[in-house]
């Protein structure tokens, strides 16, 4: 391990000022031989390697430092091999050595026809449910003012209607933190969305009151539904929640997932894309451990706006991230959150020519490293639409920052997946 021990040469006698120097310097080495392995750096379970490293360093002052080596190499034996350098051998049929190679993986077939069948019903009985303000008849009930909200003042704009009828119109596009002088925009929606399966509209898709244009279809209008669908009792949580979920996301090391968001994507046809993009920017952790969970519900590829992926992407940096800040100069408790785009990173993008474009079938799930560049395209094609399923998994052990944008009330707390202790593999049936 290229141990360094002449700092330690005098450790023993030295308990108070030893025990700091060969602590760090065990660390030191720790950290070494992790980074060894390809992106080991970006594992969630290899963050253990400094806290055994200081650990194992308060032991070494029992014989004194001479041994500390001998102690890094055996608490290395404790981390997973995935850690250690070892190739991972394939857990219930997923090539987990893949997935860290290149940042993502395809899984055909995940779930079968009747189950794509199911979400899909559930999610139109729930847009029914959607009375927009014209149609209620009940002025007041509902909010009748739709007001732009963007995060970016260019890429692609949405707005948004809450599930319980409430109105107003909010941009889920990615942008730098308003201009100078330039009046702060409302963000309530999308924050009050952290728990809620709040509906988020396509640009244009309703009038100023909130109303939908005469002859417009409802469905037609929402381009998603997030961001707390997991929450909510159906199919969708049945899939979050189930044997199946919580064993992918441990195959792939992480040991103690939890659901930090769900959402249900309705592309229609001719519908625009999703602009370039990593899951961390709006799902930060320290260490970075988000896991993307995509889930196709109709078949998708080029001509309908697939997922294009650049692979190897998860070995660079988070570009940005999405933070709450106060409005304007307020300060305190009491202020209105505003939402913003700090960015992290200037390195070099790469030309979307680089991208992977996956075509999907419905049912095929797409597993994704929090930091892997990806976007999709705009739909080309006037007959199909693209929906899909996105859960996104955190580790239990990274710290969720405070000032990252989505925060559940005081009191709740993320859902652990319940990763079953039988080895019966739910994968069997792929």
């Amino acid at each position: 391990l290229d141990f360094p021990p002449p700092s330690c040469a005098h450790a023993a006698p030295l308990w108070g000022d030893g025990l700091a120097v060969c602590a760090r310097a065990l660390g030191r080495a720790l950290a070494r031989a992790l980074a060894r392995g390809p992106a080991r750096a970006a594992r969630p379970e290899c963050g253990l390697g400094r806290p055994v490293g200081r650990a194992m360093a308060g032991c070494s002052l029992l014989r004194g430092c001479s041994v500390a080596a001998a102690l890094a190499s055996a608490s290395l034996s404790l981390l997973p091999s995935t850690c250690r350098g070892e190739p991972p051998a394939p857990v219930d049929g997923i090539d987990v050595d893949l997935f860290w190679r290149q940042g993502f993986l395809w899984i055909p077939g995940f779930i079968n026809e009747s189950e794509v069948a199911e979400m899909r019903r559930a999610m139109a009985e729930l847009i029914d449910q959607w009375v927009p303000p014209a149609a209620s008849g009940a002025p007041g009930a509902t909010s009748s003012v739709a007001s732009t909200s963007p995060l970016r003042p260019a890429g692609n704009a949405s707005g948004n209607v809450s599930a319980n009828a409430s109105a107003s119109s909010s941009s889920s596009s990615s942008s730098a933190a308003a201009p100078a002088g330039a009046e702060e925009r409302n963000h309530s929606f999308m924050l009050d969305s952290a728990t809620k399966a709040s509906l988020f509209l396509e640009p244009g898709a309703v009038n100023a009151d909130g109303s939908l244009p005469e002859g417009a279809d409802k469905r037609g209008a929402v381009r998603k539904v997030a961001h707390g669908l997991h929450l909510v009792p159906g199919p969708w949580r049945d899939f979050v929640h189930s044997p199946k979920v919580a064993r992918l996301a441990q195959a792939l090391g992480w040991r103690k997932p939890l659901v930090a968001q769900t959402l249900y994507r309705l592309a229609r046809p001719n519908s625009a894309g999703v602009d370039r993009h990593q899951d961390s920017v709006t799902l930060y952790t320290e260490p970075p451990s988000v896991l993307g969970i995509w889930l196709a519900l109709e078949d998708a590829d080029e001509s309908n706006g697939c997922l294009r992926v650049l692979p190897g992407s998860h070995r660079g940096p988070i570009r940005e991230r999405l933070v709450r800040r106060p409005s304007g100069n307020c300060s305190g408790e009491g202020c209105a959150v505003h939402l913003t785009f700090e960015r992290l990173s200037n390195a070099t993008a790469a030309p979307p020519s680089e991208f992977e474009p996956l075509k999907t079938r419905a049912g095929d799930v797409l597993v994704m490293h929090g930091t892997t560049e990806h976007f999709s395209e705009a739909s080309t094609d006037a007959s199909r639409s693209r929906e899909s399923l996105q859960v996104h998994l955190v580790e239990k052990t990274s710290r969720w920052p405070e000032d990252n944008w989505l925060q559940y009330p005081p009191g709740m707390a993320f859902e652990e997946l319940a990763v079953p202790s039988d080895r019966n593999s739910p994968f069997s049936e792929l």
